[in-house]
């Protein structure tokens, strides 16, 4: 198996600390008591458990949709997260 200089920038962008997101404070916090401590942990929950987290309402959903974005995940229409158009192994 050949692991690629883009398979590792994959892994340190999943393996990100939630805290260098820059997310407001009530979005942070929902996603800590939530158990998230990386943006794979956000993938995981997201978009189809998010809703569940307490006090995620629209907004957060929305800055976190931007936030995704912006670090290159995004998700199709069943909820599959994808970086750089390529599907996120959550194993």
């Amino acid at each position: 198996m050949n692991i690629t200089k883009s398979d590792i920038a994959k892994v340190a962008l999943l393996t990100t600390k939630i805290e260098n997101m820059e997310l407001s404070t009530r979005t942070y916090n929902a996603l800590k008591r939530w158990g998230c401590d990386t943006l794979l942990d956000v993938a995981d929950l997201y978009p189809n458990e998010i809703r569940k987290v307490r006090s995620v309402g629209e907004k957060t959903i929305a800055e976190i949709t931007r936030k995704l974005a912006v670090m290159g995940i995004h998700f199709d229409d069943s909820g599959i997260a994808r970086a750089a158009d390529r599907k996120i192994d959550r194993r």
